[in-house]
């Protein structure tokens, strides 16, 4: 965390790490060897330690939903990713009718509800998204 003072460096870094996931399909790779864990072992609970921390924060993104034609029945979407024990914030992004949309869920016990929607405004303005 100290070393995240730059908030822009840290953007850059972490758009490349996203960028080597999408490149390579580590998201797909990840889901599969869930899978076999869980069906070698029966249940991943042994795997996630909930004593310890283990992200204080969560982005996940869909990318584009519903966007194929004839999904104009579909105004809108959200997607709040759960959270897991000792994770203060999870992002949810997704892509729908050319909107980006950013929602949050977050730990009540991490933060109030007043502190939420400043880390959500301080996510577009550091993104250099425009807020609607």
């Amino acid at each position: 965390p100290g070393r995240w003072t730059d908030r822009h460096r840290m953007l850059r870094v972490l758009h490349w790490e996203l960028s080597l996931v999408k490149r390579l399909r580590l998201g797909i790779i990840f889901v599969q060897a869930l899978h076999v864990l869980q069906t070698l072992f029966g249940s991943l609970r042994r795997f996630l330690p909930t004593d310890r921390c283990q992200a204080t924060c969560v982005v996940s993104n869909l990318g584009p939903v519903f966007d194929s034609p004839g999904s104009g029945l579909v105004r809108g979407v959200e997607f709040y990713p759960p959270i897991r024990p000792l994770t203060a914030a999870a992002f949810g992004v997704l892509t729908h009718a050319g909107r980006l949309n950013v929602s949050l869920h977050y730990d009540a016990a991490a933060m109030t509800s007043a502190v939420a929607p400043e880390l959500i405004d301080e996510l577009v303005r550091v993104a250099g998204l425009r807020s609607v």
